[in-house]
């Protein structure tokens, strides 16, 4: 368990991290009925670049000597980008904000898992999505939570409408975040990389808001009778 930590450090890393729907909204306002035409050239020019680049630019250094070792903690921090760098410590501080507790049930079969020659992946399924689904970053491999290559390897699948948006893109991919679609679903599972993901998705978001006579004690709504496909494609 990680203390709670309110902060300034801890503050400025989850904002940094989750403050972006809330900026782009009102950078949007600001540029349409207040920013001059230099600022608003400069921030177009901003945003149009951010969907230009890579969302995968500044994440990793890339280094083939041709072999297919794993590689230690120390060989994976050399070839961090500074992208990737800042994203780690915004899961850091995210860790310390929210006073992150995991408790793993079963963590003999982690370690199986994550020892296992044929490089099988672990899939971590997690509910409610809520508003803002942080919780699917907990087993972020900036926080060591997962033993060896399960936790080393992990990644969060997220909606790729997330990927779409300038500087969350970025942002999303440097905090390990992939797009969430059957695709990369199979092709994570096939090289052995494990990730969590939200079954029920924004779908849930809108249920949020349900009838007060049908939900008095406002409890969240999954929605899951509908998403099941990906437990086929786990047990493949």
């Amino acid at each position: 368990a990680t203390p709670q930590d309110h902060s300034f450090l801890p503050t400025l890393g989850v904002t940094l991290w989750l403050g972006w729907n809330g900026f782009l909204v009102y950078l949007g306002i600001y540029l349409i009925f207040l920013a001059g035409p230099i600022f608003r050239t400069v921030a177009a020019g901003v945003l149009v670049l951010s969907l230009l680049l890579p969302r995968d630019v500044g994440n990793w250094r890339e280094v083939d000597d041709g072999t297919e070792e794993e590689e230690d903690g120390m060989e994976i921090a050399e070839r961090m980008g500074l992208g990737r760098r800042f994203g780690y410590w915004c899961m850091r501080m995210g860790e310390r904000y929210f006073g992150l507790t995991t408790i793993l049930e079963d963590e003999p079969s982690l370690d199986r898992i994550a020892r296992d020659p044929a490089r099988k992946a672990a899939v971590f399924a997690l509910e409610p999505h809520d508003i803002l689904p942080y919780p699917v970053f907990a087993f972020s491999p900036a926080l060591g939570r997962l033993p060896g290559r399960v936790g080393r390897d992990h990644s969060c699948l997220m909606t790729s409408a997330i990927f779409c948006v300038p500087l969350l893109r970025q942002v999303y991919t440097w905090v390990s975040a992939n797009p969430i679609d059957r695709t990369t679903f199979r092709r994570r599972l096939e090289r052995g990389e494990s990730f969590s993901f939200v079954p029920g998705g924004v779908r849930e978001v809108s249920s949020l808001g349900c009838d007060p006579a049908s939900n008095p004690r406002g409890d969240p709504v999954l929605y899951l009778k509908k998403r099941k496909g990906f437990v086929k494609l786990a047990l493949a």
